[in-house]
């Protein structure tokens, strides 16, 4: 499934899986992009989330 910066509800989910960090989603699909349209594959964009999601502090 193709994602672009202007797949709001697609994105507003991506944003709850980075636990809030819009940022990441904005990087994810950036990095994830494989042409000029912007368009980067879902399980690509997933999968950098993952891999660079925040881990929480420890209190």
């Amino acid at each position: 499934m193709p994602v672009t910066m202007k797949s709001s509800e697609l994105f507003d989910r991506l944003v709850e899986i980075a636990n809030g960090d819009a940022r990441l989603v904005e990087d994810a699909i950036r990095a994830s992009a494989t042409g000029p349209d912007g368009e980067a594959d879902l399980k690509d964009v997933v999968q950098y989330i993952l891999n660079h999601i925040a881990e929480p502090q420890a209190a």
